[in-house]
């Protein structure tokens, strides 16, 4: 078996952040060393796009054989794989029953080193099981964040009684005033879960100030 080394991987459950996506906060672990196998681009996307449940022999073969440091400390993680077609490249975590639980990119400058030597290795067949299909988000993290922030937001001015605000933020927003704070609830609802523009940004923004002056 192959082994690619020193990668650091950001795995999630839900959704697969790419590298550009990547903030502080996220749990990036520092890979030593991980098998790895070179796969048709169809394996990968149907790891992106299904709940997959991968078969033996591939669970017995990479059991044990990746190694993740922490603080100098390293640890053998049970069922973890590097796929690649060449192209691109998915690091893959499995429970012990073959389901695949999390999913991690690389970071560019780790895939194009990874698609070089892949190059030299020959496409190996797997053996899986696709299960139902994920429920994917196709909206950037960000744009995910600044929505969550400001439905959070306009949910805490109502229930405080501050409709100065709610109205202030509703005229930025639609550069129309209106006191009937419903409408303005429901309205501004409806243009926060609507398409993303420059507006969602600037209000954001507007938002965060509004705090950063009241300190």
């Amino acid at each position: 078996m192959n082994y690619y080394y020193d990668i650091l991987i950001n795995l999630n459950e839900e959704k697969v952040f790419e590298f550009y996506e990547w903030i502080d906060t996220d749990p990036i672990e520092h890979i030593k060393k991980i098998p790895i196998i070179r796969v048709k681009s169809k394996v990968i996307k149907d790891f992106l796009t299904y709940n997959v449940e991968l078969h033996e022999p591939l669970l017995s073969d990479i059991y044990l054989k990746t190694e993740v440091t922490n603080n100098k400390l390293v640890k053998n993680i049970p069922y973890m794989l590097l796929v690649t077609d060449t192209k691109s490249a998915l690091v893959i975590e499995c429970n012990v029953s073959g389901r695949i639980i999390c999913l991690s990119k690389l970071l560019l400058i780790d895939e194009l080193n990874l698609a070089e030597i892949a190059y030299a290795f020959e496409e190996e067949k797997i053996s899986y099981e696709r299960l139902d299909k994920k429920k994917i988000k196709k909206e950037l993290r960000l744009e995910e964040n600044v929505r969550n922030f400001l439905l959070c937001e306009i949910k805490t001015l109502y229930e405080k009684n501050e409709t100065s605000k709610l109205k202030y933020l509703y005229y930025e927003w639609t550069n129309e005033l209106n006191d009937d704070l419903d409408f303005i609830i429901k309205e501004l609802k409806k243009l926060i879960n609507g398409k993303f523009t420059d507006s969602h940004y600037e209000i954001y923004e507007l938002v965060k100030l509004s705090y950063q002056s009241s300190k």
